[in-house]
């Protein structure tokens, strides 16, 4: 039996492969949930154009990823937070992926990790700073999209890509983990995916070790950061290195002139977040038969 477990971002994805998913003794994962893309097949899946996309080599590549492990008597599994596409493109190619995954496996067990959309927008745009995004919170919502695909708050309605895998796979063979139930019993969290997957329950190393890359974060000092860093880049390749010295003297100039600036102005939650997303939530409700989260607008 194979599972994927398929994301989104920032629901726990790290600590469920770094704990359960990793040391479970009847748990195989197929691939580096550190460097994922090195997969063979996960990295034909997800980068492969529609242009060049060949559903027999990917079939092959997946048989043959899987062909070693048939009798080894654990559960074989995918784990990468990807495939359900990525927020910086708005998930762009979320439901290509959901397609190409039942062509390699139509009777595999799907995974997918949500999370109530004002947290979890608060979550990534950190996230993005990280990673070097140098707009603010408003411009990464208010992006057109026209030349490329960027964020889009569309992402953000899990109805739409739960009920593609429920369409494809079957209800029967799709587990939806909501990331506050984690917050609420980790280890009630834990047994519900060993019980999808029909194994023992257990408890990982890292059970108590969530890590809220969110906290304590300075997004200012980040924003700041990624300017410099982006300008400093830029000029480099015409062949003019600014200096750290520079570099240095720049980021200082811009942080005071922020000093003014907030975490709240810097980061403003739209105020009709709840009618955004209230139909698409109780769409999502309604597929999976509970009455609702909290959490959930």
């Amino acid at each position: 039996m194979v599972t994927f477990h398929v994301g989104h971002h920032k629901t726990a994805t790290t600590w469920l492969q770094d704990g359960l998913f990793s040391q479970h003794p009847q748990i195989c994962l197929l691939n580096d949930h550190k460097k994922p893309w090195n997969n063979p097949v996960l990295h034909y899946v997800v980068t492969e154009s529609e242009r060049s996309y060949n559903y027999e080599h990917a079939k092959s590549l997946f048989q043959n990823s899987i062909l070693m492990y048939r009798n080894c008597g654990r559960r074989l599994l995918y784990s990468a937070e990807r495939l359900s596409g990525h927020p910086m493109s708005g998930g762009i190619d979320s439901y290509r992926t959901a397609k190409r995954l039942y062509s390699l496996c139509p009777d595999a067990k799907i995974i997918i990790g949500i999370r109530g959309q004002r947290t979890m927008l608060a979550s990534i745009y950190t996230q993005l700073l990280k990673a070097g995004y140098c707009g603010s919170f408003s411009s990464l919502l208010s992006q057109d999209n026209w030349k490329t695909p960027g964020f889009n708050l569309d992402y953000l309605k899990f109805d739409k890509l739960v009920g593609l895998y429920i369409s494809l796979f079957g209800a029967s063979r799709i587990q939806v983990l909501f990331y506050e139930d984690l917050l609420i019993d980790k280890q009630a969290y834990l047994n519900s995916i060993t019980n999808f997957m029909n194994i023992d329950t257990f408890i990982p190393s890292n059970f108590d070790a969530i890590n809220n890359s969110s906290a304590n974060v300075n997004l200012i000092s980040l924003a700041t950061r990624n300017v410099v860093k982006t300008t400093s880049n830029g000029i480099a390749q015409f062949g003019i290195e600014l200096g750290k010295d520079l570099e240095q003297g720049m980021q200082e100039m811009i942080s005071n002139a922020c000093k003014e600036l907030t975490i709240d102005s810097l980061f403003s939650i739209p105020t009709d977040l709840e009618r955004m997303y209230s139909q698409s939530n109780e769409s999502l409700f309604n597929m999976l038969g509970i009455v609702g989260k909290s959490g959930y607008s």
